[in-house]
C-alpha cells in the first residue's frame, strides 16, 4: 500500500525504473526488443495493512488528495485515484529516459460485482488503471475454470466492457493444478 499511495513510494518506484531503464540503455541492451515495462505483475493492495486497515482519520496520499479512512467510498476512491497517479508518475519517469518505451500493469480481477476468490486476501482495483491511466496497455490475468465465471463476468469485474481507449492483453489464462486431477481434465473443461 505504501509503495503506491505515499509520496515516498511513488518517488522510489520512479527512481527504480529510471535507474533500470538508464542502465539497460547504458549497457547497450536491445531496447527495441523489449515489448513493455510492466510496473507490477498482479498489482493488488493489502486490506490488513495501513492505510486500509485504519477505520478513522484522514490521510493525504501522493496525489495530493485527502481521504476519510472511516468512509468505504473514500477508501475505494483513494485506491483508484492513487493507482492511476502512481502508474502515470512511474510511466512518465520511464519515458523521460526512453521516449519509445511502452508501459503496462498486470492486474487480477476484482472480486466484485461477481463474487470470486472468497479466500483471497489481496484487494484488486482495476477500473481507474484501465479507464483513466496513461498505461499503454493493460495485462489481465484470468483463471475462469477455477472461479466458475464466464469471460463476460470477468470483463465486468475488471470494468473493461466498452473500453476502446487502450489495448487489453490477456497475459495469463489457465486453470490451477489444484482444481483438476490432470492437464487433460483442465484442457477439456
Amino acid at each position: 500500500n505504501f509503495q503506491i499511495l505515499s509520496p515516498e513510494g511513488v518517488q522510489a518506484n520512479r527512481s527504480v525504473f529510471t535507474m533500470l531503464v538508464s542502465e539497460l540503455i547504458r549497457r547497450g541492451a536491445p531496447m527495441g526488443s523489449i515489448l513493455a515495462f510492466e510496473l507490477r505483475n498482479e498489482l493488488t493492495f493489502e486490506p490488513e495493512l495501513p492505510p486500509l486497515s485504519l477505520v478513522s482519520g484522514m490521510i493525504r496520499t501522493a496525489n495530493g488528495h485527502t481521504y476519510n479512512l472511516s468512509s468505504t467510498s473514500d477508501k475505494e476512491r483513494m485506491l483508484e485515484e492513487g493507482l492511476v497517479y502512481w502508474i502515470d508518475q512511474v510511466r512518465s519517469a520511464i519515458l523521460a529516459v526512453d521516449p519509445t518505451a511502452l508501459v503496462t500493469i498486470g492486474l487480477i480481477p476484482p472480486a466484485k460485482p461477481h463474487p470470486m476468490r472468497l479466500d483471497e486476501k489481496r484487494l484488486s482495483v482495476t477500473s481507474g488503471a484501465i479507464r483513466r491511466s496513461t498505461a499503454d496497455f493493460i495485462d489481465i490475468h484470468v483463471y475462469p475454470l477455477l472461479d466458475g465465471m464466464t469471460m463476460k463476468e470477468f470483463a465486468e469485474n475488471f470494468d473493461m466492457i466498452g473500453v476502446r481507449s487502450k489495448p487489453i492483453v490477456m497475459g495469463e489464462f489457465g486453470a490451477l493444478m489444484a482444481a483438476y486431477p490432470s492437464a487433460e481434465d483442465a484442457a477439456e473443461a
